[in-house]
């Protein structure tokens, strides 16, 4: 049994730390975009002070007010206190020679005062380190459905080194990877009953960025079916309401409920919005509009877009649930009905980013492994919303790249928006959610 064990550590050992050399070798690659926002957020959480933080003029912030909730802002404002605390590396080289001298030239090499490698890769390390959670978590989902431990692996790896979760991660620097990694945990620990952490898992995820939110509806029905102890319930509230006040005086002082309404509703919600059929998304919108083009009530067969996306989403979210409530709750049917729910969301809502596929991803991938059938339609999934990322992320600066796209009437894309909508279409319908004739019928897992 030893045995057996160090040889699991070692495999993972080395899994992980290739995953992380991969990821920490390209995080100041594309040092553009959102991750300079990040970084300035980080560093005004400090000059400006938390507690006027979301309230000064517009006018004072050189990219974008603040858009996110206060854990975004205080992951974002920690990396900044690690860099400009990084005076400790050398001190604790000299005395105990455990941090070696290679890691401090890093977090000292500043060729450009705005271009500070060792900031940057701070601000990317939260969603980096998700990233490697997730793996472990995959890992455990797969092996607990299939009980096979190759397509545990097989599972794992996929995640790990997929071009989409590295690039989104550690080359534009975005947290969906940690968001997914609260999200997928806390639905994971609803479905073995543990309601006490599963609560505050998804009450982390909501306050880190509000792009989950489209899940409660099923949360709540997962709650209500697998009928929790009530002291269970109880301590779940407390301890979220607990990471509430925590995460959130230092922004509010006691004023909780007018900083929710003033910072959180009114500014936050409002500032994030869009009005755009598609913003930067290969939809269902953009094979029939152009993206970040038309506005989102602009008709589609005589229907305006948004009216008709949300009509077709709120069909898909009501066939999930359906099929859910004739399947026993199982971790499966709750990847799946998450994989449903998470890309319907990105595929047919309105005013959709290239990013907001990521809470579906990894249990399309989860999915996908367990279950071979869907397994052709899940990989034509991973490679548009690759192309996706990559042409969201490159349009500005790469114009050859982007006329390929936008020439004969953006021709490329709305080609990559139906291989999506199909890709998802049939692995839905694979899992019996929707029906030829519209219903959802029993899944025979």
């Amino acid at each position: 049994m030893l045995k057996k064990y160090y040889k699991t550590f070692f495999y993972w050992t080395v899994i992980l730390l290739v995953a992380f050399a991969i990821r920490f070798s390209i995080a100041n690659t594309w040092v553009r975009g959102d991750v300079l926002v990040f970084k300035e957020w980080g560093e005004k959480f400090w000059k400006i002070g938390p507690r006027e933080f979301y309230f000064v003029s517009d006018k004072v912030w050189y990219y974008s007010p603040p858009t996110q909730p206060p854990i975004s802002n205080l992951i974002y404002g920690a990396s900044y206190w690690l860099f400009n605390n990084k005076q400790v590396l050398p001190q604790i080289h000299n005395s105990t020679h455990l941090i070696p001298s290679e890691v401090i030239d890093y977090f000292y090499d500043m060729p450009e005062p705005f271009n500070k490698k060792g900031l940057i890769f701070l601000l990317k390390l939260p969603a980096i380190l998700a990233d490697l959670g997730l793996g472990l978590l995959i890992f455990w989902i797969v092996k607990s459905l299939s009980k096979s431990k190759t397509k545990a692996y097989v599972g794992a790896i996929a995640y790990l080194f997929n071009p989409v979760s590295i690039f989104i991660s550690s080359g534009w620097g975005q947290t969906e990877s940690l968001l997914a990694l609260f999200g997928l945990s806390s639905f994971v620990l609803l479905g073995l009953r543990k309601t006490y952490l599963s609560l505050p898992l998804f009450f982390l995820c909501l306050y880190t960025k509000p792009t989950w939110l489209v899940f409660i509806p099923l949360y709540v029905f997962i709650l209500l079916a697998v009928k929790p102890k009530v002291r269970h319930l109880v301590w779940g509230v407390l301890i979220s309401a607990a990471l509430f006040l925590l995460t959130t005086y230092p922004f509010s002082g006691l004023n909780f409920v007018s900083f929710i309404d003033q910072a959180i509703i009114k500014d936050v919600f409002n500032k994030a919005g869009g009005a755009r059929a598609s913003i930067s998304a290969f939809n269902f919108h953009t094979i029939f509009l152009r993206i970040d083009w038309d506005l989102d009530n602009h008709p589609i067969l005589g229907i305006p877009a948004n009216t008709l996306g949300k009509v077709l989403f709120s069909l898909t979210y009501v066939f999930t649930i359906i099929w859910l409530k004739r399947q026993k709750i199982s971790i499966l049917n709750i990847m799946v009905a998450i994989f449903s729910i998470g890309f319907g969301t990105f595929l047919l809502l309105p005013s959709m980013l290239e990013r907001y596929f990521f809470a579906g991803f990894a249990p399309a991938l989860i999915v996908g492994i367990v279950h071979p059938k869907a397994l052709l339609f899940v990989i034509s999934l991973n490679i548009v919303v690759f192309v996706n990322l990559v042409y969201a992320f490159f349009k500005r600066s790469w114009t050859e790249m982007d006329v390929v796209f936008t020439s004969n009437n953006f021709l490329l894309i709305k080609v990559l928006s139906v291989v999506a909508v199909l890709s998802w279409w049939k692995a839905v319908r694979k899992f019996g959610i929707i029906s030829r004739g519209g219903l959802a019928r029993r899944c025979r897992t």
